[in-house]
């Protein structure tokens, strides 16, 4: 699955080819259901509530106007046009019975031109109470480890090479359901396991602890902190 943090390179091709289009909105529908679900206030179910359609289709039509120069995150884009289309929905409901609706229908209702506007909207007065209530939110998760903005600017590593290595430990640590639930439910790294799967010695670990809690904790609740993530540059973990 893409995950939000994973959006393709290729965002041409994802435009322009309807194979990879369908089997990336396949692969978001948990994505959409999660911000149409708290949307609503409920929870909903596929091929069951109209809301997911609305959503899939908002989420199809974010595609075309999602502009990869800006260097807006996509999915906080995503997020916010779902997010409008639901209002708009729910406004209409009021007004006509619906019906169920399905991928590419109902253009009318889902034009081109109110997606820009929600682009415009969005880049103008949405883009920094955003960023500014994730930097809100992240600073209140970080003090939970007593951790503090100004502690990672210190112990963030000056080299390249150094950050990557303790970015893909913060990887590894994620991808360690036990290891990731200890350190959630803790607070503390649990630094001589991590260190037998990492290779790492304690020391560095210990070292790097702050900048690795605060590396796994963007990638554990990465869909929350859309714009954080994107704006510290997270590398991708390498593959073999």
């Amino acid at each position: 699955m893409i995950t939000p943090a994973e959006i393709p390179d290729n965002f041409i091709e994802l435009k322009s080819s309807v194979s990879m289009r369908n089997d990336f909105l396949d692969t978001q529908k948990p994505f959409v259901a999660k911000i149409a679900s708290r949307h609503c206030g409920r929870y909903l179910i596929w091929g069951q509530d109209d809301e997911l359609s609305v959503g899939l289709i908002a989420l199809n039509q974010a595609i075309d106007a999602y502009r990869p120069e800006t260097n807006v995150p996509f999915f906080a884009f995503a997020r916010r046009v779902i997010e409008r289309k639901l209002t708009d929905f729910f406004r209409k409901e009021k007004r006509n019975n619906h019906l169920p609706l399905h991928l590419g229908e109902d253009q009318e209702d889902f034009a081109p031109g109110e997606i820009t506007q929600a682009w415009d909207e969005y880049l103008k007065n949405a883009l920094r109470q955003e960023r500014a209530e994730e930097i809100s939110q992240f600073a209140t998760l970080l003090a939970d480890y007593q951790i503090r903005f100004s502690d990672l600017e210190i112990c963030s590593p000056k080299h390249q090479d150094s950050r990557e290595l303790l970015t893909r430990t913060a990887h590894l640590l994620t991808k360690q359901q036990d290891l990731m639930q200890r350190l959630l439910r803790k607070k503390q790294v649990p630094v001589k396991d991590l260190a037998k799967i990492c290779g790492l010695s304690p020391k560095t670990l210990e070292k790097g602890r702050k900048y690795i809690v605060a590396t796994a904790l963007l990638l554990h609740y990465q869909d929350e902190f859309l714009h954080l993530r994107e704006f510290v540059q997270i590398p991708r973990e390498r593959r073999a």
